[in-house]
């Protein structure tokens, strides 16, 4: 369930602070501590008792002002985030508030709800990725680098697309049944990441009656009997698979910190976990991303989803995830479309790594069927090229191990 922020408001004028906490009051996000602060005092007092994620703060108070105040927060508790509130705004007061560390400037004057809202939203956006790559990072200093256990556990490959409809869903589910004919003897599974809308089971024409859900709320007690219990296996091609709530709502109450132990346990179980990730990047699919040995970075021949895959390359680094570890795979590719393999690879700085063919008629019966094609057209080129991605998911896993060692 998504944890509210905690918001603090310091305004000494009466009015003003009505209307105010009327309009917080209507922001559904946010949790308004309540508090009648009429001095920089009492106020620093609250927020040291406190300790909110936002602090609200008037500009004209009687003592320390707004700016004074704002360097005092910032300097002993400077995870919280400062807004500025005043009725008036000269260029040189809002300088003056950014030096001390205020994230923002709000003049109330003829302020709407639309306005205020905007700007809490930008502030919480900005408090939830930074949680995030502290997460993240913490996470990443904590992993070990023993090479003789890597090399024991099970290989997680991420396959995501920041867009929507460009058929992560179809990748994940042929080239776990490539995986599995060509290993036999290896456990695979299948994670369905997309929480309200995943169809990784419905590909395979199954229905699990538990899912993700029923693993995440049993956190504290997970291991490989509950994960048998969870899992649900594929007695046509053996492959086990991990499904998203069968109601949307309940995706929220998965809590996204129990991603990363969810995936530790699982690859003492499996050899392979194919995820298929979420296009919205919220912090379980960032989770996800950072966990894996390998991502698939799904792109087609359009420039809004190349857009979108380039929104995500420049935010890699910020939440720790390896550029190294990203290989750019072109699905439904068309050769006779103007937006070519190179000019997707320039675009994105990243050599395109592998292209599935367009087939339009096989991907659609193969659905309509709910047999993955790989199994059903053995010899049409869409699926000729699935053994050739294993080859180059192969050869990234070895390089990765080789690395690490």
């Amino acid at each position: 369930m998504t944890e509210r922020t905690k918001v603090l408001l310091v305004e000494v004028f009466p009015k003003v602070a009505q209307t105010i906490t009327g309009m917080l009051n209507n922001i559904e996000s946010i949790e308004l501590i309540p508090a009648n602060l009429s001095n920089s005092e009492t106020a620093l007092q609250t927020v040291r008792q406190t300790k909110p994620d936002i602090v609200l703060l008037e500009l004209e108070m009687p003592g320390v002002n707004g700016i004074q105040c704002t360097e005092i927060i910032k300097r002993d508790l400077p995870q919280i985030q400062v807004i500025i509130l005043s009725e008036v705004s000269s260029a040189d007061t809002v300088r003056q508030a950014m030096r001390a560390g205020a994230i923002d400037f709000i003049n109330y004057n003829n302020l709407t709800f639309e306005e205020l809202l905007s700007v809490i939203q930008r502030v919480v956006t900005n408090l939830q990725q930074e949680k995030i790559r502290n997460r993240l990072q913490q996470q990443l200093a904590e992993q070990t680098l023993d090479s003789q256990k890597k090399q024991l556990e099970g290989k997680v490959i991420s396959v995501y697309s920041p867009k929507g409809g460009t058929g992560v869903s179809t990748v994940v589910a042929n080239l776990g049944t490539v995986i599995k004919e060509s290993k036999p003897e290896s456990r695979v599974l299948l994670m369905d990441m997309d929480l309200q809308f995943g169809d990784i089971a419905i590909l395979f024409n199954q229905f699990p009656p538990r899912s993700l859900v029923d693993l995440a709320i049993r956190i504290q007690n997970i291991d490989e009997d509950l994960i048998e219990s969870v899992v649900f296996e594929d007695q046509t091609f053996h492959i086990d698979l991990l499904a998203p709530p069968q109601k949307p709502d309940l995706a929220t109450t998965i809590d996204p910190s129990s991603i990363s132990t969810i995936l530790t346990h699982l690859r003492k179980t499996y050899d392979y976990i194919l995820i298929n990730v979420d296009s919205h990047l919220e912090e379980s699919s960032l989770l996800a991303l950072s966990n894996s040995d390998l991502i698939l970075l799904v792109a087609v021949q359009q420039v809004s989803a190349i857009r979108s895959l380039r929104a995500f390359m420049n935010v890699l680094s910020d939440f720790a995830i390896s550029k190294e570890k990203v290989a750019l795979i072109l699905n439904r590719y068309d050769e006779a479309n103007s937006i070519t393999a190179k000019k997707i690879g320039d675009m994105l700085s990243l050599g395109v790594a592998h292209m599935i063919p367009l087939d339009v008629k096989t991907a659609e019966k193969s659905a309509n069927l709910g047999i993955p094609f790989t199994v059903d057209s053995k010899k049409s080129e869409i699926s000729k090229s699935f053994t050739s991605l294993l080859t180059l998911v192969n050869n990234k896993l070895q390089q990765k191990e080789k690395a690490s060692v």
